[in-house]
């Protein structure tokens, strides 16, 4: 007898492969929706995969084949960076980072500003990027990474969108820029430094590379970049006791310094109306682009009162005879004041034009190659620019112009000679002077206390002036040897990346007061 043909059997193993299929079926579309949300997602990290790429050696904070956002980075605008309010004195967290690397100082403890500061607190080279712009071509690299590129931290773009700037545009470059679309929204001929700078409006449809790309290649004698923003170093106050200037040897019968002396400093706007300036021999000017809001005097008025603060107003400066140009090439935005590269070039000019000996600059942002130039020009010319390291966050440092070999970058430390823990560190560092818990002018009267690289940068800058008004330091090389020689080493013997070659102190040979 035949017997029947065995049914298929749909079993248990049958019934769970229908179910995974299905589900496969279902699946597959939204993960393919995914992964094209996380890769064009705007948010300026490029690929989606690789949000923490900003720690490239370029210190622009993201790759240049972003494609979506707002284009943002912060610039290391360093708002929030200082003293906490809490106590703290601002130094680095101890045994952890080697910050003090054979100090002996024994740092003890997270003595130093906010927690979230991006420091990598190691102690090591890294200073978010290694600063390799040093030879002055990083507006090159940087600019490669626009285009709608980065987010940084939330905190506001570090260039302006839908602009450009151009050393050395002739007329006939700028008919032709004109025909392709392009505005010029203002611009200067250049008295002190060579040729002219122009800001100009992108035509419509082109990103900032893009612009750039067509610019180069319609106007090849000119100079393009982006037009960067930088950002006046303005931490928090702090409450705690103030740093003596006794760390750098400075005479306290310094109401007799600076007679003669011509210093300038690029910064916000400064209120000359404090009781600490009012006597003072101060030439402002501004250099606030022509559709612009005017800059806060609060960082700029501390600075100039570490200058030439009256010493019968409770904030004594360093060399209250001095006379003092303060260029203002700030303008106020939504996210702080911020400078761009044409109101800097403009205030460079300016100081060199009134023959001042030293430029401080208390401020940093990322690369710029038209900026680069006139800092290198100036630098030919025998004037000294001094500038504020600049802090790091998120493992970024924003540290230019400071990391330009032409300008002597400055490092904050406190009063016990530990690092200011939010500084940015890397070989271009030359100096450490006070700049935790300094005692400045409140730009609406009174006195503040305020920590940041921006307020070491002056200490720095006024020793220099001081020994161009002396017979011992009267060029450029013999007055970097000077401070060279007479620094008090911090760290390893020699140069370091977190303290440079250390704590400046004024020559022996050189009295103030005298």
């Amino acid at each position: 007898m035949k017997r029947p043909d065995p049914k298929p059997r749909s079993g248990p193993l049958q019934a769970l492969a229908i179910v995974v299929l299905t589900l496969l079926a279902i699946a597959a579309p939204v993960a393919l929706f995914s992964l094209h949300v996380v890769a064009d997602d705007g948010d300026g990290d490029g690929d989606g995969g690789n949000g923490n790429d900003g720690g490239d050696s370029d210190s622009d904070g993201g790759d240049s084949d972003s494609d979506g956002g707002d284009g943002a980075g912060d610039g290391g605008d360093g708002d929030g960076d200082g003293g906490d309010g809490n106590g703290d004195d601002g130094g680095d967290d101890g045994g952890d980072d080697g910050g003090d690397e054979g100090n002996g100082n024994g740092d003890d403890g997270d003595d130093g500003g906010d927690d979230d500061d991006g420091d990598d607190d190691d102690g090591d080279d890294d200073d978010g990027g290694d600063n390799d712009g040093d030879d002055g071509d990083e507006g090159d690299d940087d600019a490669a990474s626009f285009g709608g590129a980065e987010q940084d931290s939330g905190e506001g773009r570090d260039f302006e969108l839908r602009e450009i700037v151009a050393l050395n545009l002739d007329p006939l470059a700028i008919r032709d820029l004109e025909r392709l679309g392009f505005g010029v929204i203002e611009g200067a001929d250049l008295t002190a430094l060579t040729g002219r700078i122009d800001r100009l409006r992108l035509p419509p449809g082109l990103s900032e590379v893009q612009a750039l790309q067509l610019a180069e290649r319609t106007a090849p004698a000119a100079s393009f970049d982006i037009n960067t923003l930088y950002s006046p170093r303005n931490e928090a106050a702090c409450d705690s006791n103030c740093l003596a200037q006794e760390l750098m040897s400075w005479n306290r019968s310094a109401a007799k310094c600076g007679d003669g002396l011509r210093i300038g400093m690029i910064d916000t706007a400064v209120a000359p109306e404090h009781e600490s300036l009012r006597a003072a021999a101060m030439t402002a000017r501004s250099f606030r682009g022509i559709d612009r809001r005017p800059s806060s005097p609060e960082h700029g008025t501390s600075v100039a009162s570490l200058f030439v603060g009256a010493a019968e107003s409770g904030v004594t400066g360093l060399l209250p005879r001095a006379q003092l140009f303060a260029a203002d090439a700030f303008h106020a935005r939504d996210d702080g004041d911020r400078a761009d590269t044409l109101d800097l070039v403009r205030a460079l000019d300016w100081l060199i034009a009134e023959q001042v000996t030293v430029v401080n600059m208390s401020f940093s942002g990322r690369g710029n190659k038209l900026l680069a130039t006139a800092i290198d020009e100036s630098a030919q010319r025998g004037i000294i620019l001094v500038g504020a390291a600049g802090e790091q966050r998120d493992g970024k440092a924003r540290t230019f112009p400071a990391a330009y070999d032409a300008v002597v970058a400055v490092t904050a430390i406190d009063s016990r000679l530990r690092p200011y823990r939010a500084a940015a560190r890397g070989p271009h560092l030359a100096f450490a002077a006070p700049g935790v818990e300094v005692p400045l002018a409140k730009a609406g009267g009174g006195k503040i206390v305020q920590t940041g690289t921006s307020f070491a940068a002056p200490f720095v800058s006024a020793a220099f002036a001081l020994l161009r008004g002396s017979d011992l330091g009267d060029d450029s090389e013999s007055a970097h040897a000077l401070l060279r020689a007479s620094a008090r080493d911090l760290g390893p013997p020699g140069r370091d990346p977190i303290f440079g070659w250390g704590l400046v102190r004024l020559p022996k040979s050189v009295s103030c007061g005298r």
